[in-house]
């Protein structure tokens, strides 16, 4: 693996370098009169600045500016870590302010839209000086769709966070007789069977098995079916499918269907090692930053299968401030980070499922005894999980769902949510309390 990895950085050093020295000697075309020919670039070497980034994880950005560096060692980049909690208030104050912004910096799929449905914060990266139409071409499209506004494309992430159900294989056996993910998929075809599947779980195993850890993991998936996002012409928007999350959360806790701990905490991956809890519903990075790291031993006994409808959740996006006085160096970052070389290089280093289509592509056709060479594979017990999200993707991924709102919004859900399945609040006050933190957190919408 340490060989496979070697030689993709070399690949990816080298192709660049070709393509400074092919941008040298290619004759202008109309496209000048738009984006200057040499515009990062030139020489990597030849290129000195001091950046700022900001991001809410070290590990993967310190990655990147790592082989960055490798080929452009004069441009420094000072990374600096927002707390998630943070991040979307920090940077907002930061540009409001113009003092300190840094240079470069991402932002979490939940809010991203606040910063693309302006032209105060991220640059466009299709207009001039920059050109990311090549770039553009190689992501999935979701992403750029997420990421663009009225025609300008403003931010770009590097994950494609699809997801599915992550189950125990001996625990499917045990309950069901099958464990294989194409005979699981039967288990979890709608809600109404996903119900009576969680009910089953409980039956057999006297209530020691549930099927999640926490209710609230319905949420995400459930909202991936629905038309549109929280807001839909300036209004608030509640889509029945909203309606079915608190039908069935109250379900799910009123039948004791699943465990009641909070998601992410110490309680909830006791669980999952005491063999108790059934499956995570969780997108790409749920399986490498969250069950691997917290279940080692449990190694083979994974399955991934789809649920009643594709869904995406979380991710990162990254944009350049609008306002840099280092376009250009900001610019070979970005270029350099999105390249199909780096993307399949940082795809096999982090098991990360990313944007990019070549390298998407690239380890979901890898012969098996290659695949196994990938952690995750090996993990999964040699289901090449990038052959079910690329599926999933084909299935489709509605970018409506995302708002500019969602972080706080999904907060406000997730409370009512709660009060609601746990009996302290009736129908409609769980509902009249979420409507008040939205009018509270957007005076600006109309809420009925």
């Amino acid at each position: 693996m340490k060989i496979l990895k070697s030689i993709l950085l070399i690949i990816t050093i080298v192709s660049l370098i070709l393509i400074v020295g092919c941008a040298a000697d290619e004759a202008p075309g109309e496209e000048v009169a738009v984006h200057d020919a040499d515009f990062g670039l030139r020489d990597p070497a030849s290129y000195s600045a001091n950046l700022n980034m900001w991001a809410h994880t070290p590990a993967q950005p310190n990655f990147m500016i790592e082989n960055y560096n490798r080929l452009f060692p004069n441009v420094n980049i000072e990374l600096t870590i927002i707390p998630a909690a943070q991040q979307q208030q920090q940077k907002m104050t930061a540009v409001m302010s113009g003092t300190n912004v840094p240079d470069i910096f991402t932002a979490r799929t939940q809010f991203v839209r606040a910063f693309v449905e302006t032209d105060m914060i991220y640059a466009d990266l299709l207009s001039a000086p920059f050109d990311a139409s090549d770039i553009a071409g190689r992501l999935e499209p979701y992403i750029i769709a997420l990421g663009s506004h009225e025609g300008a494309l403003r931010a770009i992430s590097w994950q494609c966070p699809v997801g599915g159900i992550f189950y125990r294989k001996s625990l499917a056996e045990q309950f069901f007789g099958v464990s294989d993910p194409a005979s699981m998929e039967q288990f979890f075809s709608n809600y109404d069977v996903l119900l009576e599947t969680a009910r089953e779980i409980v039956r057999q195993s006297g209530g020691e098995v549930r099927l999640l850890p926490e209710f609230t993991m319905l949420q995400h998936i459930m909202r991936g079916s629905v038309a549109n996002g929280y807001v839909v012409d300036g209004r608030l928007h509640i889509d029945p499918m909203l309606e079915e999350y608190f039908r069935l959360s109250r379900i799910f806790y009123e039948e004791g269907l699943c465990w009641l701990t909070e998601p992410g905490t110490p309680p909830m991956y006791a669980l999952m090692e005491s063999d108790q809890t059934f499956a995570y519903i969780y997108p790409t990075w749920g399986l490498n930053f969250n069950i691997m790291p917290n279940h080692p031993d449990q190694a083979g006994d994974w399955g991934l299968t789809q649920g009643p409808n594709p869904y995406a959740h979380g991710g990162t996006f990254m944009g350049i401030y609008v306002n840099t006085p280092h376009p250009e160096e900001a610019w070979t970052f970005v270029n350099f980070v999105f390249s199909d070389e780096f993307m399949l290089t940082y795809s096999l280093e982090f098991g990360d499922f990313t944007s990019n289509l070549s390298a998407n592509e690239y380890i979901s056709a890898l012969p098996d005894a290659q695949a196994l060479e990938i952690p995750m594979i090996q993990f999964m017990g040699g289901q090449n999980v990038f052959q079910f999200f690329s599926a999933e993707l084909e299935r489709g991924v509605n970018y409506r769902v995302f708002t500019r709102y969602d972080e706080a919004f999904d907060a406000f859900l997730t409370s009512a949510v709660r009060m609601y399945a746990s009996g302290q609040l009736s129908w409609d006050e769980a509902w009249d309390q979420f409507r008040q933190d939205v009018r509270s957190f957007a005076p600006h919408l109309v809420v009925d």
